[in-house]
């Protein structure tokens, strides 16, 4: 596989219409962000698209600042998963953000989900690509995730202040120790 480059989105980007369609497959609607709203919200936000050989493959969206970063979203096109595109990808994302807490979020495992297996398959591909798991969880919109970290060690200071940017009318993200 070629090199793989993380481009800025914007409405005018030609693949606009690609990373809102991978936008609205990839994610249940409880846990979607409309891309036309992320790429307008008031806060430190990367909305990337995610190419490989000049071909869009997939996206992520993340909070930063100068210490830390939250993946809140990543997501490779349906019909290129399983081809290594998302381990490339999140090397790419880990590379981009060098220096940084890089913590990501996934569903909290439970086996009685629908998507019990989905949920397995996907922490194990985290797991496999450097993250490890911190103990905390984040809940919001009535949801719980489970928090991943590229590093062996989670300051969750650092990510709850990530969070201040995420807190609205809608929105308020509570960090809580599992461990």
């Amino acid at each position: 596989m070629s090199p793989m480059e993380l481009l800025r989105i914007n409405k005018h980007n030609q693949d606009y219409a690609f990373f809102n369609a991978l936008n609205q497959e990839a994610f249940p609607d409880e846990e979607r962000w409309d891309l036309h709203h992320a790429l307008h919200y008031p806060i430190p936000a990367d909305v990337m698209g995610i190419y490989d050989a000049g071909k869009p493959v997939g996206l992520y969206m993340a909070l930063s600042n100068e210490k830390a970063v939250y993946v809140c979203y990543l997501a490779i096109h349906k019909d290129l998963r399983g081809h290594g595109y998302g381990s490339k990808a999140l090397k790419c994302i880990c590379e981009h953000y060098q220096g940084k807490q890089i913590c990501l979020d996934l569903e909290k495992q439970d086996p009685k989900a629908d998507n019990a297996h989905q949920r397995k398959i996907r922490k194990e591909f985290y797991l496999h690509n450097g993250f490890y798991e911190t103990h905390y969880s984040m809940n919001f919109w009535d949801l719980s995730f489970e928090l991943l970290c590229f590093d062996a060690h989670f300051d969750a200071d650092l990510f709850r202040e990530l969070c201040v940017y995420l807190t609205t009318d809608e929105i308020d993200p509570h960090i809580i120790w599992e461990g």
